[in-house]
């Protein structure tokens, strides 16, 4: 909790500081069909346009102050267990339900993902050796396996869903309001250059992870335009359902997934989707 992170600290980076706030967590529903730069981009819009969301933040007692993002989850599986479409999907136990309700969707073609050994965290790839027979599979970030050292992955295929920057850093409100207007202004003049910078790395650390598995012999694939469809098809039943959740509340939930999707629509349409 960053109650107890701020105990200690000013200013504090949490990967689940957010997951209490009803409409921000809700983004890893929301925000899918794009880029990472498109995720954090439109992200960040949401929560400039919606005072609903600003008071998810002001409630916690923090300032929120710049995200990350990441490319995004990618099926990964073991030797003879490919995914190429989402009919090979049936069967395959995988580990880790991943952002946004992806483990729904794997489960709608028949993929088993509960009672699944845990995989996902710093054991992510030494679990397959210790649940041998139990383990078909992980969703997880491409990035990640560069951990894999005894090659147990063999294919990764994308489900161009990106990861909503949910991974936050936050100041200890208190003290962002004790800090002179100039230098706040200055703090958050910085933002636009640190977003360009964030999203630059993680570009090229996660181009980097990706080719050298290829040079290990993993292979990347990407699904068929009419999979893909299928795939945005339940990502979107989901996010429907989760905003009905969220309006349940008295909380914007539809309004702020249906901006998000216009807002996505509109960066597609003016952007070359970064697709590595």
């Amino acid at each position: 909790p960053l109650a107890q992170l701020f105990e200690h600290a000013d200013w504090v980076w949490s990967s689940t500081g957010s997951m209490s706030m009803p409409i921000q967590s809700s983004l890893t529903y929301f925000v899918y069909g794009t880029d990472m730069a498109g995720s954090l981009q439109i992200s960040n819009q949401l929560i400039d346009e919606f005072p609903e969301m600003q008071s998810e933040y002001v409630a916690a007692g923090v300032k929120r102050f710049g995200a990350l993002t990441a490319i995004g989850h990618y099926i990964q599986t073991i030797e003879g267990k490919p995914v190429r479409t989402l009919a090979d999907l049936k069967g395959l136990k995988i580990a880790g339900g991943g952002p946004g309700g992806l483990g729904a969707i794997l489960s709608e073609y028949g993929a088993v993902v509960e009672g699944v050994p845990n995989a996902v965290g710093p054991d992510t790839y030494t679990t397959f050796a210790t649940n041998k027979g139990e383990i078909d599979g992980v969703l997880t970030l491409p990035g990640m396996l560069e951990l894999d050292t005894d090659g147990v992955i063999r294919y990764a295929t994308d489900l161009r869903i990106p990861y909503a920057p949910i991974d936050t850093f936050y100041m200890k409100l208190e003290k962002w309001n004790s800090i002179p207007t100039d230098i706040q202004e200055k703090m958050e003049d910085s933002l636009p250059w640190f977003y360009e910078k964030i999203v630059k790395a993680d570009m090229k650390m996660t181009e980097a992870a990706m080719n050298d598995s290829r040079t290990k012999g993993v292979e990347f694939i990407e699904l068929s335009e009419e999979d893909q469809t299928a795939v945005y098809g339940l990502a979107e039943k989901a996010a429907i359902a989760k905003a009905a959740e969220v309006d349940a509340k008295g909380l914007p939930g539809t309004k702020v997934f249906e901006r998000a999707r216009e807002l996505i629509k509109k960066y597609n349409d003016t952007h070359t989707l970064w697709i590595p």
